[in-house]
């Protein structure tokens, strides 16, 4: 048994009244809790790196590499290392300067 069914047709009125945004001017205040934001962010991705966790994980890995077969192991290391060097250059990027 076929059902027929006729299409819905959705209509989306148009508004004639166009509201135009317009973007808040920055305060110096703006900037600063920017740039503390910023810093925190960086302290946080640099103590995630140097954390315990991150130290453990990577232990678990190697010796998990160590027992599996060396083709999947090459694949591994590289994304690893790949991973490693990424996430040092994130850290560095978000590591405050000394201004002296």
């Amino acid at each position: 048994m076929v059902i027929e069914q006729e299409p819905i047709k959705i209509e989306i009125p148009v508004e004639e009244d166009e509201v135009v945004m317009v973007p808040e001017r920055s305060s110096p205040d703006a900037a600063q809790r920017v740039s503390a934001g910023a810093q925190h962010m960086a302290m946080r991705a640099r103590d995630t790196w140097q954390s315990e966790k991150r130290r453990q994980t990577q232990a678990l890995v190697q010796r998990s590499l160590r027992r599996g077969g060396s083709v999947s192991r090459v694949g591994l290391v590289r994304g690893l290392n790949w991973l490693s060097d990424r996430l040092a250059k994130l850290a560095e990027r978000f590591t405050p300067v000394d201004q002296n």
